[in-house]
């Protein structure tokens, strides 16, 4: 029924017949840009005007003034991609991410301990990795995390010192929500 509602409102509004409201906005640049597009938008659930950004071109973007100002991350810590969402946990500057190591196309879930300042690779990677696609945080704990790689899933219930396997090749897999 929604359907056919949102189809009339469409008819009746290329006929001219509803009212469109016209607002004289502007818009400014604000924020980090220069090149290439924003993904992954991470507001911190206990401070929020704290948020950050990734970057297809590498970048990831810290404000903490909701966006009033930015800051970059090391690219000698972490390379960003459209899978690098930061991800929050109970400890507000335990945070985890997906980065690129540099001179290599491989990806590996990345912590930091400071909010963000610093970045390092995680204590341990399940064996043939570099593939990981994203990477999912408990933000009730800073030790569950989930990765996804390609064809394979991986939990960690120790802050990624050890991984177990949860899928294997051969069969479709869709992940629509963790934690």
């Amino acid at each position: 029924k929604s359907a056919q509602i949102g189809f009339a409102r469409s008819l009746w509004l290329a006929a001219g017949l509803l009212p469109v409201r016209t607002v004289n906005a502007a818009w400014t640049a604000s924020g980090p840009g220069g090149g290439g597009a924003l993904f992954s938008p991470s507001f911190h659930p206990s401070n929020p005007g704290e948020l950050f950004l990734t970057c297809d071109m590498g970048g990831v973007y810290r404000s903490t003034n909701t966006g009033g100002t930015w800051t970059v991350a090391p690219a000698s810590q972490i390379i960003s991609s459209t899978r690098g969402k930061v991800q929050f946990t109970s400890t507000p500057g335990t945070l985890y991410s997906v980065g690129r190591v540099a001179g290599t196309g491989s990806f590996f879930p990345v912590k930091s301990v400071d909010s963000g300042t610093t970045w390092s690779l995680l204590p341990s990677y399940p064996a043939g990795g570099g593939f990981t696609h994203t990477i999912w945080a408990d933000p009730g704990s800073t030790q569950r995390l989930i990765i996804a790689e390609y064809d394979r899933i991986y939990s960690s219930f120790d802050g990624g010192t050890s991984w177990n396997n949860i899928h294997q090749p051969g069969g479709n897999v869709r992940i629509g929500g963790v934690f």
